[in-house]
């Protein structure tokens, strides 16, 4: 088996020793956080997949943990939520196996979007719940922590129940001004926005994606504020604001 997996090795980088695909690893681990912000998710995805075979032969388990968590993201960016709920759940038992609270962290907090986009509401608000928890311990995380309060909105968000909104909007701004967190300010006016709309109040979700259009720096966090944008606009039965934002967010979706 070991001559095997060898073969598959050499046969796929035959020219980078067993500690230089390690290093690689590594820095795909730490760099996909920067295709995220960029949103370049099928990139992502792309060099994920190139490196698969390699991180399960050599990889060790918080590696091949945090690798499966960022393979499952990327995926349910790309529209896979089941092949994503399927990586996250290994990346999250691995995190269990080795103790390691980051790993769990970040698979539960992204199984809770999937989840919602699957319709498991249930399921999705008892990972952002553990994900929340996770982040109340590793106080240096700021992602951790915004996200997962985004994550409870999110869910609520496809439930349609404004009731749970308002104190999350509210810890959501209070953190990100306490911290100068443009980012999470970003998704504090997204949950605003989605509180608004489970209620049919667009003018104001006009507003609070406005607030995020104008704080958002990375480039998916800024067209994805633009996109929802657009969407309500199309909701409000306001055409010509609609068609003024959605080509640029069509070349950059592309």
């Amino acid at each position: 088996r070991r001559q095997l997996q060898m073969c598959i090795r050499d046969r796929l980088q035959p020219r980078r020793s067993d500690a230089e695909n390690l290093i690689l690893i590594d820095i795909l681990n730490r760099w996909a956080k920067v295709h995220y912000y960029r949103g370049s998710f099928v990139e992502l995805e792309s060099l994920l997949r190139s490196q698969e075979n390699i991180v399960e032969i050599l990889g060790n388990k918080e590696q091949c943990g945090m690798f499966y968590a960022w393979m499952g993201m990327s995926l349910w960016a790309n529209g896979e939520s089941k092949n994503s709920y399927n990586y996250l759940q290994k990346a999250k038992f691995i995190g269990e196996t080795v103790n390691n609270k980051m790993i769990v962290g970040y698979a539960c907090i992204w199984l809770s979007f999937t989840c919602a986009d699957l319709g498991s509401f249930e399921e999705g608000m008892s990972f952002a719940q553990e994900g929340h928890e996770i982040a109340s311990q590793i106080k240096t995380d700021h992602y951790l922590y915004f996200k997962s309060l985004f994550a409870f909105s999110y869910n609520y968000a496809w439930m349609g129940n404004p009731a749970h909104f308002k104190p999350i909007v509210k810890e959501l701004i209070e953190y990100g001004e306490q911290h100068s967190h443009v980012r999470c300010l970003v998704v504090a006016y997204w949950s605003e926005g989605h509180m608004y709309a489970s209620v049919g109040d667009w003018g104001a979700v006009i507003r609070s994606y406005q607030k995020a259009i104008d704080v958002a720096v990375d480039p998916f966090y800024h067209f994805a504020s633009q996109l929802m944008t657009a969407l309500r606009l199309l909701q409000a039965g306001m055409i010509d604001e609609f068609e003024a934002i959605l080509h640029d967010n069509l070349k950059y979706c592309d």
